[in-house]
Formats: structure tokens, sequence, C-alpha cells
């Protein structure tokens, strides 16, 4: 159960990184299928849900699990890097899907 948060995270990161702005913004030439560029920008609307879901469901983890009073642990050190775990994933998602640029001539 634990570590399923942290491969959500790196599933949306995936899903996050793989829309193009040209997608996002409509300018791409992809408009076949089933919905067309909507389909992109669905994609890319799951793929941040899933991600601050991983992320909220390692703060509930770590709160209902790590630092409640009958806690099975001794040390709240594993939860907290639990949590910084899934922070870090969807932080550098988004430096990486932000902070990039896309033109393929310059």
């Amino acid at each position: 159960l634990y570590h399923l948060c942290g491969v959500f995270s790196a599933i949306s990161m995936f899903m996050v990184n793989t829309v193009s702005n040209g997608h996002l913004q409509g300018d791409a030439l992809y408009t076949d299928g089933l919905l067309g560029g909507v389909a992109a920008k669905i994609w890319f609307f799951l793929g941040f849900l899933v991600g601050f879901g991983a992320l909220m469901g390692s703060l509930v983890i770590f709160f209902g699990d790590y630092m409640s009073d009958g806690s099975q642990f001794s040390s709240a050190t594993p939860g907290v890097q639990f949590v910084l775990q899934n922070f870090f994933i969807l932080i550098s998602s988004l430096l990486y899907r932000f902070g990039r640029v896309e033109d393929i001539w310059g």
C-alpha cells in the first residue's frame, strides 16, 4: 500500500509530460481520433489529478499511520520521506512540463 503513491506519482509524471504544448493550445495538427485535441487535454488533466491524488494519499498515510497516537512506528522520519518523495516527483513533473521550450526550429 505504501508504494502505490510513488508508483502513481511516476505514472502522473509520464502522463503530464507526454502531452505537448501544441496539443494543449490547439496548434498541433492532431485532430484525428475519437475526441481529437480534447483527448490530449483530458489526458493532461487526468495526469494532474493522479499526481495530486498521490500526494494527498501520501499525506493521509503519513498522518494516519505515522502521526497517530497508536502508531506502530517509532519514528516519523520514514513518513516524512514518503511525503517528500511524492512532493518532489510532483514538483519535478511541473518543472519539466512548464520549464521547457518546445521550439523545434529554434
